[in-house]
């Protein structure tokens, strides 16, 4: 047959891990996988890549990366890793961010993936043609434009490119006149101009009130950098952020004294000096004068500006050209009543958030702007079933690390492994099992969470959703807005490690059952040697042991013991302890665990 080809748009860490599953695979070794990976900056990394700021004023672009100066992972490296490579012996738990990006030019580096990667190539448009059974893309390399047609494409672009601006009335002002920006523009302190006046024309940052909006890593990172050095830090969060998840979850039952207390939220001992408030401008009915800078750490927007949208608009396709065949719907996922047994039908749709439906939160669900067999669809009409015949097929496509609040790289890792397997192995779209009835239960699990933060006798909306693809009563907009932000989220962090092994099993049964499949001429491995990526014990616990390890670990740096307690960890060459270790590979990982288990008996000293 002839070589299939894959393009990935993306070189950070899920387009690495899609591009390393690829060239594992028979169908690669045999030359019938040919993938190309498009890369619009300079090197591979992602949002890992540093990237200095445009000035932080109205109009201009935002930079290609979030990345401050003092970003460390919130995750201890061994929980975070790809599976497939370790960081190097001796490197800081917690390491910052320039060792993560050196990390992952290692690795595509170590798996020769460079050969498959144009770098400064920016995917400008994507969509199907039916004609040819193809995904038609388009990129562009400086000046120069070049088309291309692939069978599968994965989506790897990340979602941390487009700044969410909170809707706080008055806050365009603020824009306008330079005194608020996204944390996206955030560096270090000196990212925030010093303004002047009249009266007082060498203000310095230590005579400046600064408010920061936001509880995620970004906003307390932030908060905590400027409260030594500003006069006054306030920090405005909502009950359900990290930061006061975190604080919630903490040991201590009084917060620091020299912190406002209110009755919600309650700071982290981290940003010991910052005034907490319980969002802008306020909930708790207080006000704040004489702020003079603004940091909204409001997060990011899922986006793909290479697909059209629905309908058409300026930055997707030329309304006056023709109609796509692909595209993606801006909307909020729709509401479901009680009892429902059927999803609406709909285009895909892109929330802002990410992306619905999609089966497993990776591929796409026959009808839902993906074609069907009229078999899996008994109550469509020949029209529709010929309409269909133009959409492509659901395994086809594929949108990696959508999920949050997770260890990335080794569920994109897996991810990959799964979409290929769907790919390779489920061609014909009723082949596809429907996951109707998942989605659905979610929604409505969903909707039980929100009852239960929220009052239901109180008001829930007063304007309504204009973007939405069909009327929705008015009442339900704010639970749409809910389950659309929490839809990519796990209600239990730990269910990410049941979701890892879930995707492995898929993959394994797919590829283990693959003798009627386009590749069955293929030699195929034993079954008992085809690759598994089982979630090892160790990570689910680490994983729920983060904020007391970085805690710990930050009072190791700050007593100038870290670097003596990772010298020569993860080397492989360590004392063995009682259980002899066959391989280096596990000698390496047990001789991280053994440090992550006593820095966190170190954390119960303190």
């Amino acid at each position: 047959m002839a070589a299939q080809r894959i393009g990935i748009v993306g070189a950070g860490p899920a387009g690495l891990a899609a591009l390393k599953a690829i060239t594992d695979t028979p169908q690669y070794k045999a030359g019938l996988w040919i993938p190309t990976a498009f890369e619009a900056r300079e090197n591979v990394g992602g949002v890992w890549l540093p990237s200095p700021p445009p000035p932080s004023e109205p109009g201009n672009s935002p930079p290609a990366t979030p990345l401050y100066d003092s970003l460390t992972t919130n995750l201890p490296h061994p929980v975070m890793a790809f599976t497939s490579l370790p960081f190097p012996a001796s490197t800081p738990l917690f390491p910052k961010a320039g060792v993560v990006q050196t990390y992952l030019e290692s690795y595509a580096s170590s798996f020769g993936l460079h050969k498959h990667i144009l770098l400064n190539t920016r995917v400008v448009s994507a969509d199907w043609d039916p004609d040819q059974n193809k995904w038609a893309v388009e990129t562009t390399n400086v000046n120069q434009r070049t088309k291309w047609a692939f069978d599968l494409l994965l989506v790897c672009n990340g979602h941390h490119n487009m700044p969410r601006y909170a809707t706080i009335p008055g806050l365009d002002t603020w824009f306008a006149s330079g005194r608020a920006s996204h944390s996206m523009f955030y560096r270090n302190p000196s990212s925030i101009p010093l303004p002047s006046s009249n009266a007082n024309p060498k203000l310095e940052l230590k005579d400046l009130t600064i408010l920061v909006i936001g509880g995620g890593p970004s906003g307390s990172d932030i908060t905590t950098e400027l409260v030594p050095l500003a006069g006054r830090v306030i920090h405005s969060f909502s009950a359900n952020s990290a930061v006061a998840r975190a604080a919630a979850s903490s040991s201590a039952s009084t917060p620091p004294p020299d912190v406002e207390t209110l009755p919600d939220p309650v700071p982290s001992k981290e940003a010991a000096g910052a005034i907490p408030k319980p969002r802008a401008y306020f909930e708790d009915g207080s006000e704040e004068q004489n702020i003079h800078y603004c940091i909204l750490a409001t997060g990011y927007e899922v986006d793909f500006p290479f697909f059209a949208s629905s309908p058409p608009t300026s930055t997707s396709k030329d309304a006056s050209g023709p109609s796509p065949n692909f595209s993606i719907a801006r909307s909020l996922i729709p509401y479901l009543p009680p009892l429902t047994t059927r999803l609406p039908q709909t285009d895909l749709i892109n929330t802002s958030y990410g992306v619905f439906p999609l089966a497993r939160h990776l591929f796409g669900i026959p009808s839902f702007g993906f074609s069907f067999s009229p078999s899996s669809e008994p109550n469509s009409s020949n029209d529709d079933a010929a309409s269909s015949l133009r959409l492509p097929p659901p395994t086809s496509l594929a949108f990696l690390g959508l999920l949050v609040r997770v260890a990335p790289l080794p569920l994109v890792e897996v991810q990959a492994r799964a979409a290929l397997a769907a790919f390779a192995n489920l061609p014909v779209p009723h082949r596809l099992p429907l996951e109707e009835t998942k989605i659905i239960n979610r929604f409505q699990e969903l909707k039980e969470k929100y009852d239960a933060l929220n009052d239901p006798d109180s008001s829930l909306v007063d304007t309504p959703d204009t973007s939405a693809p069909t009327s929705t009563p008015i009442s339900t907009e704010k639970i749409r807005e809910f389950i659309s932000k929490e839809w990519h989220r796990f209600s239990e962090e730990a269910r990410q490690f049941d979701y890892r092994d879930e995707l492995d099993d898929l993959a394994f049964s797919l590829l283990s059952n693959s003798s009627s499949g386009p590749f069955e001429h293929l030699s195929q491995p034993n079954p008992s040697t085809l690759p598994r990526t089982r979630v090892r014990p160790w990570e689910k616990y680490f994983y729920a042991e983060k904020l007391p390890l970085r805690k710990a670990w930050r009072e190791l740096e700050a007593r100038g013991l870290a670097d003596e307690w990772v010298r020569r960890v993860g080397s492989g060459e360590l004392p063995a302890d009682e259980e002899p270790r066959k391989t280096k590979e596990e000698r390496v990982e047990a001789e991280w665990v053994a440090l992550m288990e006593r820095v966190l008996e170190f954390g119960k000293s303190l």
